[in-house]
């Protein structure tokens, strides 16, 4: 099987993210994501690496699509040229450690839950072996496409196939850094909210009766399973976590003034259930714990969030069109000083 690599930064249009670790460690206090170039629906300008922040400690190329499924598929691997991504050998001119986010294209309908994935796993890493041979400067792989609402119907076999793909795949790369990005929002439907869902209706007069039927039947499912999700089978095959914040909560008007990720309140996900949710992981080390937080603010125009949506959200366009975004929700510094300070939820120990 001859699986291909191939970059994305293209087709994504928000130019960067800021990862807050909890506490210092590698790779870094702040992990900066970079696209490089922007879609041309934004008409943006690729971003020049001398302008990025100096906090930045590392830097994560996004990123790179495994493509299984590749034309003339007769199982000899073609080393990727350099030039090949531009922006990422631009990034590893800063002389900071370098990451890039791994995805597998959707078309696949590849899966960490299937069986012989000591071979998928054995394919994969020689795309990625060849790729890490012209860009020798890289320093880690974060596996991007982590969906756990896919493997709902056993955890078991998700965590268990995860740690053989991992294991796998550190061996192969001689004992690169690997990270693992996991939906926030996810982690609290499945530990946290599975409770409080249960016999849950959806406000937006959009959804259908058979879909609000569906959401119960799922949430009923989710109490059965929701405890075999344990991270602690593949945990030590991973060096950090990152926990992202995309589409957490909707853009109602009680969020307009702090933004869609509250610390609490009486909303679907909150950061202390997410620290309910973490808890119940068993990530052993809580210190290799980042999170992924957008630097926009969230448009409540549209009812399905698009990259389009993004483009035009953001802050300098709130400072110079106040009428035109009064309704949007984004974080103040009121807000951003709560949440910085009450990050120390995420390291205290539970009490018997």
């Amino acid at each position: 099987m001859r699986t291909s690599l191939y970059p994305i930064s293209s087709i994504l249009t928000v130019l960067f993210f800021v990862t807050k670790v909890i506490s210092e460690g590698y790779p870094g206090t702040y992990i900066c994501y970079y696209f490089g170039d922007v879609s041309s629906i934004c008409n943006g300008k690729p971003v020049d690496v001398c302008t990025l922040p100096p906090e930045c400690t590392s830097f994560a190329y996004d990123g790179l699509i495994i493509d299984r499924l590749t034309p003339n598929n007769n199982g000899i691997i073609t080393p990727i040229s350099a030039s090949d991504f531009p922006y990422l050998d631009a990034v590893m001119t800063t002389n900071k450690p370098s990451y890039v986010l791994l995805y597998h294209e959707k078309s696949n309908n590849f899966r960490y839950d299937k069986d012989g994935i000591d071979t998928l796993a054995k394919q994969d890493s020689s795309s990625i072996l060849n790729f890490i041979g012209v860009h020798p400067k890289l320093n880690g792989l974060i596996f991007a496409d982590i969906d756990l609402t896919l493997y709902q119907d056993d955890f078991s076999k998700f965590t268990k196939n995860f740690q053989v793909y991992l294991h796998y795949m550190r061996k192969t790369t001689n004992n690169f850094t690997i990270g693992v990005t996991i939906s926030a929002s996810s982690v609290i439907d499945i530990l946290v909210n599975h409770e409080e869902r249960t016999g849950f209706v959806d406000p937006d007069p959009i959804i259908s009766p058979d879909e609000t039927k569906e959401n119960k039947d799922w949430v009923t499912y989710n109490i059965k399973h929701a405890k075999s999700l344990d991270f602690s089978v593949f945990d030590m095959e991973v060096d950090f976590y990152v926990f992202t914040f995309s589409i957490f909560n909707k853009c109602t008007p009680d969020l307009v003034h702090g933004g869609t990720i509250p610390l609490d309140g009486p909303y679907p996900h909150t950061l202390l259930k997410l620290k309910q949710a973490i808890d119940l992981l068993n990530i052993k080390n809580k210190k290799k714990i980042y999170f992924k937080f957008q630097l926009f603010a969230i448009s409540n125009r549209s009812r399905k969030l698009t990259y389009k949506n993004e483009c035009y959200s953001t802050f300098e366009r709130i400072c110079k069109y106040p009428s035109e975004t009064c309704h949007w929700c984004a974080d103040n510094s009121t807000s951003l000083r709560e949440k910085v300070r009450h990050f120390g939820v995420f390291q205290k120990k539970k009490h018997s």
